[in-house]
């Protein structure tokens, strides 16, 4: 007697390809890769190429409502001496209308990177910001790629977006 089971799969949406952007010394807004919020998901995901620094912080600009909270961020990626990886991180709002968040960290003592997330107003216009910062503690580590990746246990949907995917250089 043979029996049939169905195994239903769930595929995170494609990663959205950004580049790591570097201004130098010249003043400039971050560039952003704008993505309009198709059909409700739980998971939005950036692939960070061309990275010049050893340190990386990616982002999540939500121009439209406020996403639901709390959500978790998480970093990974790729260097020479192996991969590293900040596991989840909570972030949150802790008022509707404040800036005030409720930000955590982690770090990963074998790749010897440390992480921190925020949620904030975003400072550049109007909307919500949701990071994820990784510092390698050694300064002359280089990650190669990385991905970010946002979840919520609700789903964002059209009326958060659009939303801008980002990533540049952090530091100490």
């Amino acid at each position: 007697m043979f029996r049939l089971v169905v195994v239903a799969a769930v595929f995170a949406p494609s990663a959205v390809a950004v580049t790591f952007d570097s201004p130098g010394a010249a003043p400039r807004p971050i560039r952003e890769t704008v993505v309009a919020v198709a059909k409700p998901t739980t998971v939005l995901s950036m692939r960070v190429s061309r990275i010049t620094y050893s340190g990386l912080a990616c982002g999540f600009t939500f121009h439209g409502a406020r996403p639901p909270g709390p959500v978790t961020i998480e970093m990974t990626g790729a260097m020479k001496s192996g991969r590293f990886a900040s596991g989840l991180v909570n972030a949150a709002w802790t008022a509707a209308s404040s800036e005030q968040t409720d930000a955590g960290s982690s770090d990963d003592k074998k790749a010897k990177w440390l992480f921190v997330a925020a949620a904030n107003t975003n400072r550049n216009g109007p909307g919500w910001v949701i990071s994820l910062t990784g510092i390698s503690t050694d300064k002359s580590v280089r990650p190669t790629e990385a991905t970010c990746t946002l979840k919520s246990a609700t789903a964002f949907t059209k009326a958060n977006g659009p939303v801008s995917y980002w990533a540049g250089f952090a530091t100490r």
